[in-house]
């Protein structure tokens, strides 16, 4: 009998966001003061992604890329993260 807590178990998973940005630290410097401004940022900004997980019994194993659009006029290109994640829950 294979019961489901011996099971390699495989997902995947998708995720987008869009958001607003009214100010961002590192861009614009302190809330306190005023900052010169460097950067022409971006006031929307999208983020996307994929990837995959195995889980065995109470571990899971995680990949994924991440991309981010552009947040200041600047900036060369789009931003691309790799996520590795090792989980087990005790």
């Amino acid at each position: 009998d294979m019961g489901a807590d011996k099971m390699i178990v495989a997902h995947g998973y998708i995720h987008a966001a869009v958001r607003a940005v009214a100010h961002d630290l590192y861009l614009d410097g302190t809330v306190f003061r005023s900052s010169p401004k460097y950067v022409n940022k971006y006031p929307v900004v999208g983020e996307w992604g994929y990837g995959f997980g195995l889980r065995y019994k109470r571990s899971e194993l995680l990949f994924g890329l991440h991309y981010m659009t552009k947040e200041y006029t600047q900036q060369e290109s789009m931003q691309c993260v790799g996520v590795l994640q090792l989980r087990h829950t005790f």
